[in-house]
């Protein structure tokens, strides 16, 4: 007897989650594995995804196909202006005052970015609905974080441990190169795209300048190059520009840090 959702269900959400399956390309399935496949395959399978699967994975699944989502949470009688001003002041780099601000009224919001962030640090199995750590993170991360921590009082235990550490660095850094450079067949990406998806993984709540982005790139591309590979990320909406007209910058996607997160998962495993 198949177990059902306790989850509350949204049946105009389920309808759209359907709508989308039904829609669905095959080039747009590409990608999709385990349970999120299978629910991409028939329109039984796909009214089946959209009754019974959990909120986390009908976002995920969204996600997939280039749908953004909010959730947002604020105390009654937050008005329009006031989230004007909050907005202004971010456009304008007083993220303090604007952080404060949002303290102040209880505003929380939250999308699809932070959702794909978290879900890259986890792993979901198909026999279980609940979240677990990725322990490979934490064991790479330790590795590599506590090096310098390690007590090399005795030199026998000092010797041996440096040359496991060079070993483990020296794999791990030429396993990242090997992806990188295959990064057009496994990620649908080339090099330049990767690389520029990377650096803005690191500042994930932050629009960084185009010109901040040219300065760590100059050398390792041309302009051309540089000016092309933006204007893709963009166009595959891996990356989001500033909504503000006096400088260009960008931050990454949702759909962008699924990528990142694949480009995790393949190294890591």
């Amino acid at each position: 007897m198949k177990k059902r959702n306790k989850s509350l269900q949204n049946p105009i959400l389920n309808d759209f989650v359907y709508t989308v399956l039904y829609n669905s390309s095959y080039e747009q399935k590409r990608g999709l594995e385990g349970k999120f496949l299978k629910a991409a395959m028939n329109e039984k399978s796909a009214k089946a995804f959209a009754s019974h699967s959990s909120t986390d994975e009908k976002n995920l699944i969204l996600s997939h196909f280039g749908f953004e989502y909010f959730t947002v949470i604020a105390k009654r009688g937050l008005s329009l202006e006031k989230m004007k001003d909050i907005l202004l002041k971010f456009e304008s780099n007083k993220k303090v005052a604007a952080l404060k601000d949002l303290a102040e009224e209880g505003l929380i919001v939250t999308s699809d970015k932070e959702f794909l962030r978290l879900l890259g640090f986890t792993s979901q199995t198909i026999h279980h609905p609940t979240f677990f750590h990725n322990l490979e993170f934490l064991r790479q991360g330790y590795h590599i974080k506590k090096w310098a921590k390690r007590n090399l009082n005795q030199d026998d235990l000092a010797i041996r441990e440096t040359d496991e550490m060079a070993s483990f660095l020296a794999k791990k850094f030429l396993l990242v190169h090997e992806k990188i450079e295959h990064s057009q067949a496994l990620f649908g990406l080339s090099i330049s795209q990767l690389k520029i998806l990377l650096y803005l993984y690191t500042k994930p709540h932050t629009y960084i300048p185009e010109t901040e982005l040219w300065d760590y790139f100059d050398g390792s591309m041309n302009t051309r190059e540089f000016k092309t590979t933006l204007r893709v990320l963009h166009r595959a909406y891996l990356i989001q520009p500033s909504v503000s007209e006096r400088k260009k910058q960008y931050t990454i996607s949702g759909a962008g840090t699924k990528k990142v997160n694949l480009f995790f998962d393949n190294v890591l495993k």
